[in-house]
């Protein structure tokens, strides 16, 4: 096996659902990392237009996801909740300090003593804003550009809402190729039925 360039990697995000430009991230850290940590922000959220799928099917379709990418590169993949933080501290470092010590913690639980050494997202400016300046200074960061993350999650669950499952199961540019009928089938029926409740 190659020597990876970094220890640990970290990708962070909702989703909801986990999609295409999700999966080239974790193909992209997994080429380049030994272990990824995948964390689940909102984890308590479901049922919601904007959390509209459980923790637990989120977790099962990022397995399902990643499982041969990650095998293939030989990495480790480890998938965690976190709870919003209460009060909220969007976009401060006081979520990214909270983020990264909950996944230090992960990390021990599992047996490795490293911490996170790069972080993967789609181009968000605002994401650089999440950690502070000494946490900063010791972790890389790999901004993808927005043509590999053509769409997000809301556009995604839009297209359900406005078009029906028919575009989830017939078009197979939005998610994971491996994602079976059915997973495709829950990922629709949760959107739909949280839109109903919420309205």
């Amino acid at each position: 096996m190659k020597n990876k360039n970094f220890k640990v990697g970290l990708i962070v995000g909702r989703f909801q659902p986990f999609h295409k430009g999700h999966e080239y991230l974790v193909n992209l850290a997994s080429s380049l990392c030994e272990t990824i940590v995948v964390a689940i922000t909102s984890a308590q959220a479901s049922g919601t237009p904007d959390n509209p799928l459980e923790y637990k099917f989120r977790e099962e379709l990022i397995l399902t996801a990643c499982k041969d990418i990650c095998n293939k590169n030989k990495t480790k993949i480890i998938v965690m909740g976190l709870n919003d933080m209460i009060p909220p501290k969007n976009n401060t470092a006081l979520l990214g300090d909270y983020i990264l010590a909950s996944v230090k913690a992960n990390l021990l639980y599992n047996g490795i003593e490293n911490d996170v050494d790069v972080i993967f997202y789609g181009n968000e400016p605002k994401r650089k804003e999440w950690y502070s300046d000494d946490k900063s200074e010791y972790i890389s960061e790999f901004l993808v550009s927005k043509d590999k993350f053509p769409f997000r999650g809301r556009f995604i669950r839009n297209m359900i809402l406005d078009y029906g499952e028919e575009i989830i199961l017939n078009d197979k540019k939005f998610l994971p190729e491996v994602y079976s009928s059915e997973q495709r089938l829950k990922i629709c029926k949760s959107v739909k039925l949280a839109n109903i409740k919420g309205n």
